[in-house]
C-alpha cells in the first residue's frame, strides 16, 4: 500500500524586477494618494509664498538702500532655483519612463513639464525686469538666464515630441535623449557664456551686499523658494491625477471619478 502524499501547494512565481517596481504603485493608488497630498501642499505653498515675499518686501533692511525695481530678485532667484529642480525631476521621470517602459513615469514627466516651463519663463521675465535698471537693457546675456532659456526650450520640444508621436516608445526614447541633451547644453551655456556686469553694477551693489552678508534677504528668498516648490508639488500632483484619469478612463475604478477632481 503506497503512502499517501498530500498535494504540495502550487509554487508562486518569483517576483522579478518589473513586479517589484509596480507592486503597490498602481494608477488607482497613485491617484488616491495624490488627491490626499494636493490640499496639504497647496496650503504650505500659500503660507510660504506670502511669508517669503512679506519678508523680502517689508522686513529686509536692505530695501532702504536698494532700488525698488531691483527687489524683483525676490521672485527671480527662487523661480530660477525651482525651475532647475523641476527640470531635474522632469529629466529623472523621462529617463525612467524610457528605461522601464512604465506609463506612470512618463505621465509624471508630462505633469512636471508645464510647471517647470512656467517657472523658467518667470525667471527669464524677472531677470529682464531686474536687468533693465542695472544695465540699461532688457537682455544682458546672463549665463543663468540663458541656461534657463535652453531648459525651457527643451521642455517645450519634449511636449511637442510626446504629442506628435502619441507618447509611444519612440517618443519616450527621443524625449529622454532630448532631456539629457538639454541639461548638457545648459551646463555648457553656463560655462561658456561670459557673465555681464550684472551684480557688479552700482544699482545692484546693495542687493549683492545683502546676499553676501547673509541678512534677511536670504530668509526671504529661501522661504519664497520653498513656497514655489510646494506649489509645484501641488500642481504637478493635480495634473498627474488628470493624466491618470484620462489614461484609465475605461477602468472600473475610474468610471465614477469626476473629471473636475483630476
Amino acid at each position: 500500500m503506497s503512502a499517501y502524499r498530500s498535494p504540495s501547494p502550487p509554487r508562486r512565481p518569483a517576483a522579478g524586477p518589473a513586479t517589484a517596481r509596480t507592486s503597490g504603485l498602481t494608477p488607482a493608488a497613485v491617484h488616491a494618494e495624490a488627491g490626499r497630498l494636493v490640499p496639504a501642499f497647496a496650503a504650505i505653498a500659500t503660507v510660504s509664498c506670502v511669508s517669503g515675499l512679506a519678508i523680502g518686501f517689508f522686513a529686509d533692511p536692505a530695501r532702504q538702500t536698494a532700488l525698488d525695481s531691483l527687489r524683483i530678485v525676490y521672485l527671480h532667484l527662487p523661480a530660477l532655483w525651482v525651475a532647475v529642480v523641476l527640470y531635474l525631476a522632469f529629466l529623472f521621470w523621462s529617463a525612467l519612463g524610457w528605461w522601464t517602459r512604465q506609463q506612470l513615469a512618463t505621465m509624471a514627466a508630462r505633469a512636471v513639464v508645464p510647471t517647470g516651463a512656467i517657472f523658467g519663463f518667470l525667471a527669464i521675465w524677472t531677470g529682464s525686469l531686474g536687468g533693465k535698471p542695472a544695465s540699461g537693457t532688457w537682455w544682458t546675456w546672463d549665463p543663468r538666464v540663458c541656461a534657463i532659456a535652453v531648459l525651457v526650450a527643451c521642455q517645450v520640444a519634449w511636449l511637442l515630441v510626446q504629442t506628435l508621436l502619441d507618447s509611444g516608445p519612440l517618443a519616450d526614447r527621443l524625449g529622454a535623449s532630448l532631456a539629457v541633451a538639454g541639461l548638457l547644453l545648459a551646463l555648457a551655456v553656463q560655462s561658456w557664456v561670459p557673465a555681464p556686469v550684472g551684480l557688479g553694477a552700482p544699482a545692484w551693489r546693495p542687493v549683492a551686499d545683502s546676499l553676501r552678508a547673509g541678512t534677511t534677504m536670504h530668509a526671504g528668498m529661501l522661504v519664497t523658494a520653498f513656497g514655489f516648490w510646494a506649489y509645484s508639488v501641488a500642481i504637478v500632483l493635480w495634473r498627474l491625477r488628470a493624466l491618470i484619469l484620462e489614461a484609465q478612463r475605461q477602468s472600473t475604478w475610474a468610471v465614477g471619478q469626476p473629471a473636475r477632481h483630476g
